[in-house]
């Protein structure tokens, strides 16, 4: 068994019981029992990493799962460097790459999240992509966050337009906002992700529709 699967089997194996996170407002520490802590798998800089990306899948909630991302975030390059270094390659999922960015729009933290993706962008952890051309049987290349950035600009402009239509218009209907003129020129897909997952807004269920109203505070 390589070392990244004996990892992951680990911390499978013994998160839930071993260790367990403690939330302390924003503030997150990792608590492992003392048997845990002599174990082979702690000696490894990459077991609290994985433990807590793994929390980051089954923990509910989008406000938990970020205030995890956030804990992880300083640690990603070295995640990353030493990943390369072992094993020349990143594992499938990594949680702050591949959620904090989400989790991020959903709250309308704009800049952080841009700034989440140019990390990755910086220190590479986007990995690399095989991909295949007529004169070889195949090549890799870096990766460059570049569909992330352009994500967060449709979906930052859909959701300032939303809000501001919304704001004027409390109470429109979910399923009618998409054929709002004013509302035109905002990426489709976009505008659909914002009304269906962002936290900026509220959803008040009406028979087989829910009524659109922004969240307390967002406009100040």
């Amino acid at each position: 068994m390589g070392r990244k699967q004996y990892l992951f089997s680990k911390v499978s194996a013994i998160a839930d019981g071993a260790c367990r996170l403690i939330f302390n407002n924003n503030h997150v520490e990792l608590s492992v029992s003392n048997e845990v802590a002599h174990s082979e798998a702690t000696d490894d800089p990459l077991y609290d990493f994985l433990t807590v990306s793994r929390e980051i899948l089954t923990i509910k909630g989008d406000e938990n799962k970020l205030r995890l991302c956030r804990f992880l975030l300083p640690e990603l390059p070295a995640f990353v460097s030493r990943c390369f270094k072992q094993d020349g390659e990143l594992p499938p999922v990594v949680s702050v790459r591949d959620y904090m960015p989400e989790l991020l729009m959903r709250f309308g933290e704009w800049s952080e999240a841009e700034a989440t993706v140019q990390l990755c962008i910086s220190c590479g952890a986007y990995g690399h992509m095989e991909y295949k051309n007529n004169s070889s049987d195949g090549c890799w290349v870096a990766e460059t966050g570049e569909t992330e950035l352009t994500s967060i600009t449709l979906r930052r402009s859909a959701a300032e337009a939303a809000i501001a239509y919304i704001s004027k218009n409390p109470g429109t209907f979910q399923n009618k906002i998409y054929k709002v003129p004013a509302l035109a020129s905002v990426d489709h897909d976009a505008l659909v992700w914002f009304c269906r997952f962002s936290h900026q807004i509220k959803r008040e269920p009406e028979k087989n529709a829910n009524r659109l109203y922004v969240v307390d505070g967002v406009l100040s």
